[in-house]
């Protein structure tokens, strides 16, 4: 896993797969799904601050969350499409409102 440091300091940990436009998966780890979009697209997948390989700085705040998933597109090159696994239909569903470097929103349902 590679690491970038969010807007307020915390490490997040990602890694990257496939060659072509970013895609970027939020909440966890889309299994074989992955390497079937990555024949299509650069998959991006990170831990949310608090999981896996990723930091932590407290309080919580869902702002917090939709600045780490902007410092990804960033390192992603700037603009990404995100797909959003059940478990983060909110989180996404708040930085697609506030970020206009997300230019698709996929959610899958629960």
């Amino acid at each position: 896993m590679n690491t970038l440091t969010s807007f307020d300091g915390t490490l997040i940990a990602f890694d990257s797969q496939g060659d072509g436009p970013p895609l970027v998966v939020v909440g966890g780890d889309p299994g074989p799904l992955a390497a079937l979009l990555s024949t299509r697209f650069t998959v991006y997948r990170y831990d949310r601050r608090g999981l896996g390989g990723s930091g932590n700085t407290e309080p919580y705040a869902l702002a917090r969350e939709v600045e780490d998933l902007e410092a990804v597109i960033a390192e992603a090159g700037g603009t990404a499409y995100v797909l959003a696994l059940p478990c983060s239909t909110e989180l996404a569903a708040v930085a697609a409102r506030a970020l206009p470097c997300i230019t698709r929103l996929i959610a899958l349902p629960g």
